[in-house]
């Protein structure tokens, strides 16, 4: 939790999880670094005695919370399985609304190919896409990522404004294009 709120305060997205016993503590911690409500992720308690299996099916639950969580700074729980406890209303609720849309929008054609993409805010004002291509049945036809960055960079302009910074993160490159 305290590693959390320490790169919030650096302006880096993080997300804490926890299990339901550390609650208080959490709620206590942020409360003490003067960011009381910080939203967190709660897991079932226990986890360290998990099968590898279980553990990885957990994670395959709990990321669509903490992918939210770190984009939107909130996410709703769908069951009692996991909960987001502390998370307040976001101001921008419509811009992630676009930022779900602009990101399904881009994937749908990688998907053709068996890749995938992902979007999350890395600073304001700055998007940061994640090209997913494990598992892609022709990783040569997914399009070079310089190519996909200007697409990118164009629709996201085009629904945010020229002041967005865009940047790809893509598995078949050395470095993040910018």
């Amino acid at each position: 939790m305290l590693d959390a709120i320490l790169s919030e305060k650096r302006s880096i997205p993080a997300a804490a999880i926890l299990t339901r016993p550390f609650i208080p503590t959490a709620l206590a911690l942020s409360s003490i670094q003067n960011m009381p409500g910080y939203p967190f992720v709660v897991l079932p308690h226990p986890v360290t005695s998990l099968t590898a299996e279980e553990a990885l099916a957990r994670a395959d639950a709990a990321t669509p919370y903490i992918e939210a969580l770190l984009v939107e700074g909130v996410a709703r729980p769908e069951n009692d399985e996991i909960r987001i406890e502390g998370a307040a209303e976001t101001s921008s609720a419509s811009d992630l609304a676009k930022l779900r849309e602009l990101t399904e929008e881009l994937a749908e054609p990688l998907r053709a190919d068996g890749a995938d993409l992902s979007a999350r805010l890395s600073a304001p004002a700055e998007l940061t896409f994640a090209l997913r291509t494990s598992g892609a049945t022709c990783e040569e036809c997914v399009m070079p990522g310089a190519h996909l960055l200007e697409i990118y960079r164009n629709r996201t302009r085009h629904v945010f404004g020229d002041s967005w910074t865009v940047r790809l993160e893509d598995p078949r490159e050395e470095q993040v294009l910018r």
